[in-house]
């Protein structure tokens, strides 16, 4: 949702840039001779880039959906200065924000490795314990896969 809001806002605000909006006074406070339209263009160009960006930040870094969605959310109310998206893409901006807020990511089936695959009597050696400044859990070498079948076990 936030790809379309985003494509809408920088149509409208190119459109607002060129004038060929056609549309008068679609401003939602009355700004008289204060800010020229093209200033309005090109507030609608940034948040609608805002979007877009922060909605592909949303769908790659889903863990920090709530910041995402929060900025997204921002971007869409600040573009209701000028009605930019032709009033559709500052809504579904809005939605989008917050769906992107209140949205729990779906966290896939955990990679449970194969039935035997940590068997000990496989385990040549004992797990490896990485020092604590590695940060990573214990690793266990299989070498099992390194020898052909018949050879015996080493010492």
């Amino acid at each position: 949702m936030g790809f379309i809001a985003g494509v809408l806002i920088v149509v409208d605000g190119v459109l607002e840039l060129t004038r060929v909006s056609g549309i008068p006074n679609t401003t939602i406070v009355a700004l008289p001779s204060v800010v020229a339209p093209w200033v309005l263009g090109i507030v609608a160009i940034l948040c609608g880039v805002g979007v877009l960006s922060f909605s592909g930040l949303l769908w790659r870094q889903p863990d920090r959906h709530a910041s995402f969605g929060a900025i997204v959310l921002l971007f869409s109310v600040v573009s209701a200065i000028s009605w930019s998206g032709f009033v559709a893409g500052f809504l579904i901006g809005i939605v989008a924000g917050f769906a992107g807020i209140l949205w729990v990511p779906v966290r896939g089936p955990a990679l449970v490795p194969p039935p035997g695959y940590l068997d000990p009597s496989r385990l040549d050696r004992a797990p490896v314990i990485p020092s604590s400044s590695a940060g990573e859990d214990a690793v266990f070498w299989d070498r099992s896969f390194e020898r052909p079948p018949s050879a015996p076990p080493p010492p």
